[in-house]
């Protein structure tokens, strides 16, 4: 997508024009709903937060998602809610997607990473806990020696939470 090369090699400015240009351009409400979530994800990653917290809660309204994606979605609002320090707000959210992360299976790798990024907002004894858990699901899957994500669950999730 031309809007992630522009974002990739630093073109913010043409990066937001295209979303822009292409949202009023967009006549099928599902596209728009899509680039709008885009677009909320480039405020996210260029610091834009109020802006971005608007579009995510618009997109969050609709229904046309399926239930991993929507749980993608809340993992990114989560994100921004602890860049932009809303303690109280991201706890309620990170309670949330962890309730639905025990709907998928044990060594799914939502499920996985629902819960990694959930971990901040926890308090210390339910954070242990919880990374044990994820650490032994992590362990389950069948991961080569070369893979990429070998004993790195950071970079697992961050692939893993891509819409």
């Amino acid at each position: 997508m031309l809007g992630e090369y522009y974002i990739q090699s630093l073109q913010y400015n043409r990066a937001e024009d295209l979303y822009k240009m292409t949202l009023e351009k967009t006549n099928n409400c599902n596209n728009k709903i899509w680039i709008e979530l885009f677009l909320a994800d480039f405020y996210r990653r260029t610091k834009a937060y109020k802006k971005a917290q608007i579009l995510y809660s618009d997109v969050l309204k609709n229904d046309i998602f399926t239930f991993s994606t929507l749980i993608k979605i809340k993992i990114e609002e989560l994100l921004l809610l602890q860049e932009m320090g809303e303690k109280k707000l991201s706890e309620k959210q990170a309670r949330e997607i962890l309730i639905n992360a025990y709907k998928f299976f044990e060594t799914s790798p939502l499920r996985i990473c629902s819960m990694y990024y959930t971990l901040p907002e926890l308090n210390s004894i339910e954070k242990n806990k919880l990374y044990k858990e994820v650490e032994l699901s992590f362990n389950k899957l069948i991961l080569t020696d070369e893979s990429y994500f070998k004993n790195d669950i950071k970079n697992f999730c961050e692939i893993n939470r891509r819409y």
